[in-house]
């Protein structure tokens, strides 16, 4: 199975082919915290020249769904239903806090050391996105949540691991917690979760966004401006 797994959901933008029997065939993985929606389809274009695949090759198209930035994660779910609603092929979610767990997985090796992990992503306000894993880094441990650091704390009874891309505002208004920083999921991750998604239930494959919280949508600042009667 060839995979097209795409990321904007997060602090980074990133487009993989991915096949299962050979690997990573062609990757791009860019930093950014805006402009997903200029750069997604060129790299999603440069991917599969890299990879010397066209769109009819694609068997799956993987997505990050979320929780994450509102617009991010929105680029790349309207950019995979349409690659998919165009080459008709099957598109499956994947949730930002597994792809960030088996990334860290991935480049650790393993958390067995530790009792529990949790992965603690950032909203970009005072409180952070929070989901709690057993040692195995693949077992929920309760739901996920919305949660501001000293709730968090609570979950650290055990010999816990902090994992994500909040845990570097986290660490500064904790007390002293053992953290392993990730950015973002790796584009490799999120083919892989893709391919265990759709081969668990290929006939119920959520690729809503997930929001633990409603967006919130300022006015702008300047009103618009109306022509003279």
């Amino acid at each position: 199975m060839i995979v097209l797994s795409l990321d904007s959901a997060m602090n980074g933008c990133s487009a993989c082919v991915f096949d299962e029997q050979n690997g990573v065939l062609a990757q791009k993985d860019i930093n950014m915290t805006r402009g997903q929606a200029e750069a997604l389809m060129p790299m999603v274009n440069d991917v599969l020249s890299e990879a010397q695949i066209t769109f009819k090759d694609i068997d799956l198209i993987a997505v990050t769904h979320g929780p994450g930035a509102f617009t991010g994660m929105r680029i790349g779910l309207a950019t995979a239903k349409t690659i998919g609603l165009v080459t008709e092929k099957p598109v499956v979610g994947v949730s930002c806090f597994d792809a960030i767990m088996q990334s860290a997985v991935a480049n650790k090796g393993h958390f067995s050391a530790y009792e529990q992990c949790v992965v603690v992503l950032e909203t970009k306000r005072k409180d952070y996105y929070v989901q709690a894993y057993d040692s195995d880094g693949v077992t929920k441990v309760g739901e996920p949540s919305v949660m501001l650091a000293k709730e968090i704390d609570e979950l650290s009874h055990k010999n816990t691991i902090f994992i994500g891309d909040g845990v570097t505002r986290y660490e500064e208004e904790a007390q002293n917690p053992k953290t392993y920083f990730i950015e973002k999921p790796t584009p490799k991750t999120v083919a892989i979760l893709g391919v265990e998604g759709y081969n668990q239930s290929p006939e119920n494959m959520s690729i809503k966004p997930v929001y633990l919280r409603m967006p919130e949508i300022g006015k702008p600042k300047n009103p618009p401006r109306q022509l003279e009667q």
